[in-house]
C-alpha cells in the first residue's frame, strides 16, 4: 500500500528509512537501545554511559515501532514520526514504573520492559506487512535540518560550557539565612590546614578536615561562618577557649521556621552552618567526623565561591524544589503513588533516570539536556506547520531559544524541573491545534496538565477562542486548523478527562483531598499570597514583561511589530498565557520557558516588512538574525 507523500517498503526489501539511514536500524536501533541498557550493570558501564542512554532507549526507542505502526495512512514528517515516538513511550514508562512499584518488581527491569514493547510496536508493523515512511523533501526539509542541527549544537555547547554546574552534586548547594543577615564585621584569620578558595579579596578558606578538634588563629576581631559538607548526621561546633559558641549537626530536613515544619534540604549528603562574633586569638573547631570545611569570613565570600564554583548558594525553597524532584523520583518506584505538591507525572519521568544510573543530580542533568533537545524539536515542529517557507535564519531561532531556555534552568540549579518538558507538551498541543488533529491536541492538554497544572486550562482556553472564527477566516484571533465544534467538543473532553484522571488517581494514592488542597493552594496563595489590592498587582506587570522581553532577546518586541499571518497565532497564544503570569508576585526564570519559545516562534514565522521584501533573499533573513544576534547576547551577558 502507497499514500501519496509517503513511500510503503516491505521489511525484506527495505533500503532507507529515513532518508540517510539504512532501514535495517530502524528494527535494530529500537531494540539495542534498551537491551543494552539493561545489560548495562552487568558490563560495569559508568554512570554517565546509563545516564546518556536512559531517555533514548526508555522514550524515544520504545515508542518508535508503535509511531511507524500509527503513522499508516498519515502524513506525518520525519520530525513529527520521532516526537510521536518520544511520547509514546514516555506513556509506556509512566505505565512501566506503575508496574514495577505495585508489582514489587525490581527497577533494573524497566529496560527489559521497553524491550518488549520496542518489539512488540515492530511486530505490530510487521503484521502490518509494510513501513509506512515519510519521503524526503517539502519545502523547508533542509532548513528544518538546519534547525535540528543548531539544536544538537546548541545543547553542546551549553553542556561543555556549564559543564560544572551540570555536574555539581547535590550537596553542593546550600542555603543558610546568616549568610545575608550575620556577615556584618569581616573577621581576618589563618588556619594552615585550609588553602585559600575563590576571590582574593573574600579571604575563603577550605579544606578537608578530619575528626576531632581544630585551631585557627583571629588576627583580627569579626564575624565567621563556617561550614562543613559530609553525610547526614555530622556535627560541627565553633568555639574560642573554653566557651562554644555555636553547635549545629547535619540534618536532611531542618526547621527553620516552626510553622512550616521540617523542610527537606538534603538526602544523604549536605551542608551544615554555624556562625559567631570571634575575637582576636585562638579559636577552635570541633568534628565528629571527616568533612569539607570551608571557612567564610566575609559575606563576599558566599558570593565569591558561587562563583567560582565551589558550592551554589540558592533559595531557601529552591533547595526544597530539587530535594523534593530526586527524593520522588526515587519513591515513585517503591511506595509513592502521587506527588502532593507538584502534578505527578515528572517523578514518573525522572524514575528511570534515578533507578538505572545515579541518584544523584548529574544524571538528572542529563536528561535535562535530552529533554531540551526535545523542546528545540517541538519547536521546529510547529515553525514546520506555522511556515513551511520561512527563511534559513528563521530556523536558527528555535535552537537560540532553546539555548536560552537551559541558561534560565541552569543558573538557579533548577535542572531537575519539569519545566522543560512542559514547554514540549505546550509545543505539541498548539500544533496539534492547528493540525486540526483532536485526539492528539486532548492528549496533550492532559499531558501539560500532568507537568505543570497551568497547562489544561491555557490549552483548552486556546481551543476555545480557535471556535471564534471558522478555520481560513480573517480576522480571528486564533484560528487553528480544528473547526469550531471540535475544538469545543474536546476542550470540554480534555477538561473531564483531566478532573476524571485526577479523581481516580488520588482515589487510588489515597491521597485526593491532599491533592486538591495542595491544588487550590498552587491556584492562588503561593502565587498571590493573598494580596489582591489591584494597584499591587498592576505595579508587577511591568517588570514582568521587561523580564519577558530581556530573556527573549528582544524577539517579543520584533514580533509584535512583524506578527502578520500564521505568526499571530504563537503571538497571540504567549500574551494569553503571560496574563497567566503577569501579576502574580514572583517571577522565577522557568516560569518563561514557554513565553521565550513562543515569542521566538512567532518571529520565525512572521513575513519581513513590505519595505524590507525590494532587496532580496537577504531582507526576509534580517528580522530573525537580529532575533538570533538578541538571543545571543542575552545568553552570553544577561545576569539571571
Amino acid at each position: 500500500m502507497s499514500t501519496p507523500g509517503h513511500e510503503s517498503l516491505h521489511p525484506e526489501a527495505l533500503s532507507q528509512l529515513t532518508g540517510a539511514i539504512p532501514s535495517y536500524l530502524a528494527v535494530l536501533l529500537p531494540l539495542a537501545l534498551p537491551g543494552l541498557l539493561a545489560l548495562a550493570p552487568l558490563l560495569g558501564t559508568p554512570w554517565w554511559f546509563a545516564a546518556l542512554l536512559v531517555p533514548p532507549a526508555m522514550f524515544l526507542a520504545q515508542g518508535w515501532g508503535l509511531a511507524l505502526w500509527m503513522n499508516e495512512g498519515r502524513c506525518w514528517t520525519r520530525l513529527e514520526l520521532g516526537l510521536t515516538s518520544g511520547w509514546l513511550g514516555i506513556a509506556a514508562t509512566l505505565v512501566e514504573v506503575v508496574l514495577v512499584r505495585e508489582l514489587g518488581l525490581p527497577p533494573n527491569l524497566l529496560p527489559v520492559m521497553a524491550l518488549v514493547v520496542a518489539g512488540l510496536g515492530l511486530l505490530l508493523v510487521r503484521a502490518r506487512g509494510a513501513l509506512v515512511l515519510p519521503r524526503g523533501g517539502g519545502p523547508g526539509a533542509l532548513n528544518g535540518l538546519l534547525g535540528l542541527a543548531t539544536v544538537f549544537l546548541a545543547v553542546t555547547a551549553l553542556a561543555l560550557w556549564r559543564l560544572p554546574d551540570l555536574l555539581r552534586p547535590l550537596d553542593a548547594y546550600w542555603w543558610d539565612s546568616r549568610a545575608e543577615s550575620a556577615l556584618h564585621e569581616p573577621v581576618s584569620l589563618r588556619m594552615d590546614a585550609l588553602s585559600a578558595v575563590g576571590w582574593p579579596e573574600a579571604g575563603a578558606l577550605a579544606g578537608e578536615l578530619g575528626r576531632g578538634r581544630h585551631q585557627l588563629e583571629v588576627t583580627e576581631a569579626g564575624d565567621l561562618l563556617a561550614l562543613a559538607r559530609g553525610d547526614v548526621g555530622l556535627d560541627l561546633a565553633l568555639g574560642q577557649g573554653q566557651q562554644e559558641l555555636d553547635r549545629a549537626e547535619l540534618v536532611a530536613a531542618p526547621t527553620v521556621e516552626p510553622e512550616e515544619g521540617p523542610v527537606d534540604r538534603y538526602l544523604d549528603r549536605g551542608i551544615v552552618a554555624v556562625e559567631a562574633h570571634l575575637e582576636t586569638g585562638t579559636a577552635w573547631l570541633d568534628l565528629d567526623r571527616d568533612a569539607t570545611v570551608y571557612l567564610l569570613p566575609t559575606a563576599l565570600a558566599v558570593w565569591s565561591l558561587d562563583h567560582c564554583e565551589v558550592l551554589r548558594f540558592v533559595h531557601y525553597y529552591q533547595i526544597l524544589n530539587i530535594v523534593e524532584n530526586q527524593r520522588w523520583a526515587t519513591e515513585i518506584l517503591t511506595h509513592r503513588r502521587l506527588t502532593v505538591s507538584q502534578p505527578p507525572l515528572w517523578s514518573y519521568l525522572m524514575a528511570p533516570q534515578v533507578a538505572l544510573a545515579s541518584p544523584g543530580l548529574p544524571a538528572a542533568s542529563v536528561l535535562f539536556l535530552w529533554v531540551l533537545v526535545f523542546v528545540g524539536a517541538h519547536a521546529l515542529h510547529l515553525l514546520e506547520v506555522l511556515a513551511p517557507r520561512a527563511p534559513a535564519m528563521a530556523w536558527l531561532l528555535p535552537g537560540m531559544a532553546m539555548l536560552m531556555q537551559g541558561r534560565l534552568m541552569v543558573d538557579p540549579g533548577s535542572l531537575n524541573f519539569p519545566d522543560n518538558l512542559y514547554t514540549a507538551a505546550i509545543l505539541a498541543g498548539l500544533a496539534a491545534l492547528l493540525q486540526g488533529t483532536a485526539p492528539r491536541f486532548g492528549f496533550m492538554a492532559l499531558v501539560s496538565g500532568l507537568l505543570r497544572y497551568a497547562g489544561t486550562p491555557f490549552l483548552l482556553l486556546l481551543a476555545l477562542l480557535s471556535a471564534v472564527r471558522k478555520p481560513g477566516s480573517r480576522g480571528g484571533l486564533l484560528s487553528g486548523a480544528m473547526g469550531p465544534g471540535r475544538a469545543l467538543c474536546w476542550g470540554f473532553a480534555v477538561s473531564g478527562i483531566t478532573l476524571g484522571f485526577a479523581v481516580v488517581l488520588g482515589l487510588y494514592a489515597g491521597t485526593l483531598q491532599a491533592w486538591m488542597q495542595s491544588i487550590s493552594f498552587e491556584i492562588l496563595p503561593e502565587h498571590w499570597h493573598g494580596d489582591y489590592d489591584p494597584a499591587v498587582l498592576l505595579s508587577r506587570v511591568p517588570r514582568f514583561y521587561w523580564l519577558w522581553t530581556v530573556y527573549s532577546g528582544g524577539s517579543l518586541l520584533l514580533a509584535l511589530f512583524l506578527a502578520r499571518g500564521p505568526s499571530r497565532f504563537p503571538l497571540w497564544a504567549a500574551l494569553i498565557y503571560s496574563l497567566l503570569l503577569c501579576t502574580i508576585d514572583h517571577f522565577p526564570s522557568h516560569y518563561f520557558l514557554p513565553l521565550v519559545q513562543l515569542a521566538a516562534l512567532a518571529l520565525a514565522a512572521a513575513p519581513p516588512p513590505p519595505l524590507l521584501l525590494r532587496p532580496g533573499r537577504w531582507a526576509a533573513n534580517l528580522p530573525p538574525l537580529l532575533g538570533c544576534l538578541g538571543f545571543l547576547a542575552a545568553i552570553l551577558w544577561l545576569p539571571v
